[in-house]
């Protein structure tokens, strides 16, 4: 163990710039940005009213995936400062400070002082700290209660426990591992060092008082929803999507190199990229290896097997960013110094190295600090950063108040409007089965926002479906506004009455096609097209069965021809009317059929 000197002022000093960096961040981002800040805003509010349901659907059911970790924690909050959103940055960077705090609290004793301040200093200072330090993400109170739990630890496991520390203990713990999924590392952590008979008895009522909370939240969940948790499929999918060692190389490029801003996100390796990945890994490794045997004490044994298990959970989960990462960064800013500690303290290359090193984390820090702070003091936040203030007034002007809407944006929308929305189905093939969902669910309008981000791959590749029948379809699909220096567009659905009953006699007829009912399916189509003439998927399905059986192939061809006059650039009718005009044996109309207008 080092000496147990404190930094003194220079610490607070650091403390004090790092929260006017901070405080310049705010504002570049609204509450919201993030659809994950919106969630777990709401579901605070949720809790406000006695219940733990999803407020931001109509149909308002029971919240499976956002874990109440965090929500517990800004409910509070959130009562003090609504409709004012903004001021929970303010939290936000509250609990970043709070954890650089807090983390200089549990090195006294295993560092020395100078180690100590620059430790801190890498924390405090790390460019991904400061990106994110006022999105109210679940990563910052999961940091704080890390630490939290490694000073308990110290307390429970000292020579004069008091008699509340385990149970705190058991409540920190069973709070983190509502926080995020990977909280339930930090209970295993101390499970292993119950598994030492000296421990076992100041330990076990910790574990389990935090095991006893993990499964009330696993029953609730089974009871309302017969699913415990939603991150079991995600895993399970993750694991079957490929080896396990092909997401090695992209967590490790987002923890020692994009973390620390080092080099932008790109696709592949080159060589300068995989030398900075590399040097990186085997400076924490080494300073790992350093921390280990300087703090032979079981907490700080708990924390280093908390942070290798932490990373090789991500290692096996497929979705990427760097905030997954924060709460590795203050005892990878430890291990990193440690690292350079003990090559700046050898002779020759190794000395050599360090400092390189040294100065490249240095300066690199500085470069991207220097720019946030400028652009945080200098340039106003602008696209997609900016609180679409005017959109939010437009649609609460135009909607009634109870009308629900879709949207790719939904949480924030109900955040800031009040209207409520419906989740957009992955599987939806064309507009007319995306109209009768709309239909079904009393759908009127849709808000787009732009660029279409923070979504998973799957719902990213629907929503740009929607944009495409949004612009393709302005009978349909009618532009209300446009606000392009905020990225939004309101849309109001204008279907007929009849077009939902239209739609399942469509779907009527594909069931008797199917089973080789073709006059009964063409009755349907027929009906169908009485009360929604040029019904896309209706004339569609006309021409292929027409095709298929021969009958009816002038009447199909004729509705097919009316089609593309209104929308002349959709491939499938062109494809359906050229075979149409082959089965009619008019070969030379097939071939213009296929030419695009």
């Amino acid at each position: 163990m080092g000496p147990s000197s404190a930094p003194g002022r220079p610490y607070l000093i650091v403390l004090l710039l790092a929260a006017l960096l901070y405080a310049a961040q705010l504002g570049r981002a609204y509450v919201g940005f993030l659809i994950d800040d919106a969630y777990y805003v709401m579901a605070a509010r949720s809790l406000l009213q006695g219940r733990y349901t999803d407020l931001v659907r109509a149909d308002t059911p029971p919240l499976i995936h956002f874990l109440p970790g965090l929500p517990l924690f800004l409910a509070p909050w959130v009562a003090c400062v609504a409709p004012h959103w903004q001021l929970l940055q303010g939290l936000a960077v509250a609990l970043l400070l709070a954890a650089a705090a807090l983390l200089n609290r549990w090195l006294e004793g295993r560092l020395t002082g100078r180690q100590r301040f620059w430790a801190v200093l890498l924390f405090a200072f790390n460019p991904a700290v400061v990106r994110y330090c006022s999105l109210v993400t679940s990563e910052a109170w999961f940091l704080v209660l890390w630490l939290l739990i490694l000073s308990r630890l110290d307390a429970v496991l000292g020579r004069q426990p008091r008699a509340g520390d385990p149970w705190l203990l058991a409540l920190l713990l069973g709070w983190a591992a509502l926080t995020r999924p990977e909280g339930i590392i930090l209970t295993a952590a101390a499970a292993w060092l119950a598994l030492s008979p000296q421990r076992r008895a100041r330990l076990w009522p910790a574990l389990a008082g935090a095991g006893a909370i993990w499964a009330s939240w696993l029953l609730r969940n089974y009871w309302v929803s017969r699913n415990v948790s939603d991150y079991l499929g995600e895993w399970r999918a993750d694991l079957r999507s490929g080896p396990i060692w092909s997401n090695w190389g992209a967590v490790l490029d987002c923890l020692f190199v994009q973390s620390a801003g080092l080099l932008a996100p790109q696709a592949g390796y080159g060589p300068w990229r995989a030398l900075v990945l590399l040097g990186g890994l085997a400076l924490a490794l080494l300073g790992l290896r350093e921390f280990l045997k300087r703090c032979p004490d079981p907490a700080s044994r708990a924390a280093a097997a908390a942070w290798g298990l932490y990373l090789a959970v991500h290692l096996l989960w497929r979705p990427l960013d760097v905030r997954y990462f924060l709460p590795l960064l203050p005892l990878l800013s430890v291990f990193l110094v440690l690292g350079l500690t003990l090559l700046l303290g050898r002779a020759g290359g190794a000395r050599w190295l360090g400092w390189s090193a040294a100065v490249l984390l240095a300066g690199t820090y500085a470069v991207q600090d220097a720019r946030l702070l400028l652009d945080g003091v200098t340039t106003p936040p602008s696209g997609s950063g900016r609180n679409p203030t005017a959109t939010w007034s437009r649609v609460k002007s135009l909607l009634p108040e109870d009308a629900p809407l879709l949207s790719n944006n939904g949480p924030t929308v109900c955040l800031y409007t009040g209207h409520q929305a419906y989740p957009l189905p992955v599987g939806i093939k064309d507009a007319d089965e995306f109209l009768y969902l709309l239909a079904q669910k009393d759908i009127r309008h849709i808000l787009l926002f732009e660029p279409i981000t923070d979504v998973s791959p799957a719902h990213q590749r629907a929503w740009l479906r929607v944009r495409q029948w949004l612009r393709s379809e302005p009978r349909r699909l009618a532009p209300v506004f446009v606000q392009p220096e905020e990225g939004s567009s309101l849309y109001r659905v204008a279907t007929s009455g009849a077009f939902a009953r239209a739609y399942e006699l469509t779907l009527g007829a594909r069931r008797d096609f199917g089973l080789g009912a073709w006059p009964a399916g063409f009755a349907k189509l027929d009906e169908a097209l009485a009360l929604e003439p040029g019904l896309p998927s209706a004339v569609n399905d006309y021409a292929v069965a027409a095709s298929l059986t021969g009958r009816n192939l002038p009447q199909a061809a004729r509705r097919l021809e009316e089609l593309l006059r209104r929308q002349p650039g959709a491939p499938q009718t062109r494809l359906n009317l050229a075979r149409v005009y082959l089965k009619q044996g008019r070969p030379a109309e097939a071939r213009r059929a296929l030419r695009r207008p």
